[in-house]
């Protein structure tokens, strides 16, 4: 009796517990390209151009790393990055979810098209007419991230939170500096205008940098548990968005 009791439990822990579906620390060679590797964690192999490099380093230019990734309804799918951006200006490079795979070392060409992500800057205090950015429903839906961490150069934790339970899916994005211990709300939850999502990864314009730490999680909660009533990651308080366009993203 006490066994099967046992067992009951543990089966209930890994249903509705966190599953990683992907992770990846990028331990490469920094000569080595990105393409075709497996993460980690996980059994889909990256689709990228060739300036992303086994280290996760970004060496420039225009283009795409993704995993094949095809999100379920009624799930909670979380996604962690840490990365750092080099350039200056307009150059930049991102993370997210995203439509369409490509190997193109030019966005003009790529089959890919941002639907959640964020990027960051290497200055994004200098930068007009905003510093790091969160996006939805492709390139134009851009918000500068609330609070100080819009112009933070450094070193950051970006998460994106995809719900899957409503008709129309949602966004919510979240950053922190590498070294803080808690998130703070950087643009709050979005509905998404379709579901076009069946991939995850990185998109460069033009900027050099590097993806330290990759991961996405299933956040499956209990039966008992409405969706409203899951747990959300520690925040800081910010103040209210204040949707910009970002105008320099053309892919």
């Amino acid at each position: 009796m006490k066994i099967v009791l046992f067992g009951f439990l543990l089966l209930s822990c890994i249903s509705y517990g966190e599953t990683t579906l992907f992770e990846d620390n990028f331990d490469g060679s920094p000569t080595a390209v990105l393409n075709n590797r497996t993460p980690d964690v996980g059994q889909a192999a990256w689709v990228a151009g060739d300036m992303f490099k086994a280290d996760g380093s970004v060496s420039g230019g225009l283009g795409t790393a993704t995993l094949a990734f095809h999100p379920k309804a009624g799930n909670v799918y979380q996604l962690d990055v840490r990365f750092d951006c080099e350039s200056l200006g307009t150059k930049w490079i991102g993370a997210g979810f995203s439509k369409g795979q490509s190997t193109e070392i030019d966005n003009t060409k790529s089959r890919s098209m941002g639907q959640a992500w964020s990027i960051l800057k290497g200055d994004p205090d200098q930068t007009t007419p905003n510093g790091n950015t969160a996006h939805a429903n492709g390139t134009r839906n851009g918000a500068a991230f609330s609070g100080n961490l819009e112009v933070y150069p450094g070193k950051m934790d970006v998460r994106i939170v995809l719900d899957t339970h409503a008709r129309n899916w949602t966004a919510t994005w979240y950053a922190k500096r590498a070294e803080d211990a808690d998130f703070s709300l950087v643009r709050p939850t979005m509905e998404l205008k379709n579901r076009n999502i069946d991939s995850v990864g990185f998109i460069a314009n033009k900027g050099k940098g590097r993806f330290e730490h990759f991961s996405l999680k299933a956040m499956s909660g209990s039966p008992e548990r409405e969706p409203a009533q899951r747990a959300r990651p520690v925040t800081k308080p910010v103040s209210p968005e204040k949707p910009q366009s970002l105008g320099l993203i053309t892919a």
